[in-house]
């Protein structure tokens, strides 16, 4: 498999944003093409950071361990399951009893 490159990336951005103004719905059409455009500044801006970077010979990335554990590693497989059960009777929102098959809290609306 071969690694898309950024400039490869900011093209496909671009043929994406010349597709969308084919979209019919207008809200739909403004809502991709503010999101292609959006994702295409970030994309121009990150180039421009890269090559600015290596102008100066500064190492571009530096591998670093994650500050952000979604769970820990030595976590069993219990325990989440028992965290999981508790959460889904009891609203994250408001702390209300839920009701089965049902997406949302009866007695806040707080989606689930």
């Amino acid at each position: 498999m071969t690694e898309a490159t950024t400039d490869e990336f900011v093209r496909h951005l671009q043929a994406e944003l010349v597709d969308a103004e084919q979209i019919q719905d207008k809200r739909l059409r403004e809502q991709r093409i503010w999101r292609l455009e959006a994702a295409l500044q970030e994309a121009l801006e990150f180039q421009a950071h890269v090559l600015s970077l290596a102008s100066e010979e500064i190492e571009t990335f530096e591998e670093v361990t994650s500050v952000r554990l979604l769970a820990s590693s030595d976590a069993s497989a219990g325990e989440d399951e028992h965290v999981l059960d508790a959460d889904s009777s009891v609203c994250r929102h408001c702390d209300e009893n839920l009701e089965a098959d049902v997406p949302f809290c009866p007695a806040c609306g707080g989606y689930q």
